[in-house]
């Protein structure tokens, strides 16, 4: 009897302990950068999902059904704007509107214009090869009216490397979380503090690290780091496409080239998956570095640093890229 008795009372502990794992708020962030913000909030308390597999692209990707599925279970849907993940549009129609967080509009943003000033803007085609995988902190904090003056198509949408839009960010998800799952108000709040805590460490850090090359012009493939460059007052001078896995057309290509010689730029930043035939047509007889960065992050390792971790990596390429000897191609 008292066998059975054990018996049944193991069982129930099974079942008590399966059924607050099931009761786990889910929380799905279409892309890295989201997630690992996700991440370092909340900790084991929830269940996190990034939508979008690493390496594919957030302007064009098709959900599979088990995806729409995932959609529809989540407590909370995380999105940067519709206009960057142009795909979620239609799944976005069947989706309650109560669960959906759009980063875009968090009151505080420091939001930029996209730079559509490109000789390639209309020339560019898709490149079906690629890869499938200061100012002063003071002047980035806008008004709400700021959000209004910029239209949606016209906004840049990589916000997210803005170390002080993160901040804003975490403590909007944060909220949101915590309305959906308040018995785990204070760590959500704690880890929140944390990464909060180690952004401004890693901001602080990396300002000096950045100070002896902000002179230093450079160029970037992909229309992705003006946030970066903005807040750390860097001398980005141009970027050669609007969007990833964009191929320069012939006519882009001829005027980096002549920025390069003319602005005596040291650095090129080439995004994941850029064709190395276009690059030796760009860089062929220039004495000019290149280095890839991604602005994803999605060779980070997801942590409670993750996000601080893309900061200083991005700063520490920027900073060899720069200061590195250049070789005569």
């Amino acid at each position: 009897m008292k066998r059975i008795v054990l018996f049944f009372a193991v069982i129930a502990a099974l079942s008590s302990s399966l059924a607050m794992a099931e009761e786990k708020p889910l929380i799905v962030s279409t892309i890295r950068p989201i997630q690992a913000i996700v991440v370092a909030i909340t900790g084991d308390n929830v269940e996190t999902k990034q939508l979008i597999p690493d390496f594919a692209s957030p302007h064009q990707y098709s959900l599979k059904p088990s995806e729409i599925r995932l959609l529809n279970k989540a407590d909370l849907v995380i999105r940067i704007d519709d206009h960057l993940e142009t795909f979620l549009e239609k799944s976005m129609r069947s989706l309650d509107l109560e669960k959906l967080v759009t980063l875009s509009t968090v009151k505080g943003l420091t939001l930029l214009s996209a730079n559509h000033d490109h000789n390639d803007h209309e020339e560019a085609e898709h490149d079906e090869d690629a890869h499938e995988k200061e100012s002063s902190h003071e002047d980035e904090h806008h008004h709400d009216e700021d959000h209004e003056q910029l239209k949606a198509e016209d906004t840049d949408y990589h916000l997210w490397l803005s170390p002080s839009n993160a901040v804003l960010i975490a403590a909007n998800i944060r909220d949101r979380i915590i309305a959906i799952d308040p018995s785990n108000k204070e760590s959500y709040e704690s880890n929140t503090q944390q990464l909060i805590d180690s952004i401004s460490e890693t901001d602080k850090a990396i300002i000096e690290t950045l100070a002896p090359i902000k002179e230093m012009p450079f160029l970037v493939m992909h229309d992705a780091w003006q946030y970066f460059t903005n807040h750390y007052g860097l001398n980005q001078l141009d970027s050669i496409t609007l969007q990833e896995r964009l191929k320069p057309s012939a006519k882009a290509l001829s005027k980096a080239r002549q920025t390069i010689t003319d602005s005596n730029v040291r650095c090129i930043v080439t995004e994941l998956g850029f064709k190395l035939k276009t690059l030796r047509v760009l860089t062929e007889d220039i004495d000019v570095n290149t280095t890839e960065i991604d602005p994803m992050g999605r060779q980070i390792k997801l942590s409670k640093q993750a996000y601080p971790a893309l900061l200083d990596y991005t700063a520490k390429q920027l900073v060899e890229c720069l200061t590195h000897t250049t070789t005569k191609k």
